[in-house]
């Protein structure tokens, strides 16, 4: 028998700022951050937004 999941469909946002040189802020750390907390509380990521500028 086959396990069933609901998971919740989201998108994710990730930005810095033209003027932030932050390492800490950078697009791709916000993303693996935020693909943590999804994974952690069970949400499926649908899309993956990026802007730098």
């Amino acid at each position: 028998m086959s396990e069933r999941h609901d998971y919740t469909p989201v998108a994710l946002y990730a930005r810095v700022s033209s003027d932030r040189k932050d390492v800490d802020l950078s697009v791709a750390a916000q993303l693996r951050a935020l693909r943590d907390h999804a994974q952690k509380y069970g949400y499926m990521v649908a899309r993956e937004l990026c802007r730098r500028g």
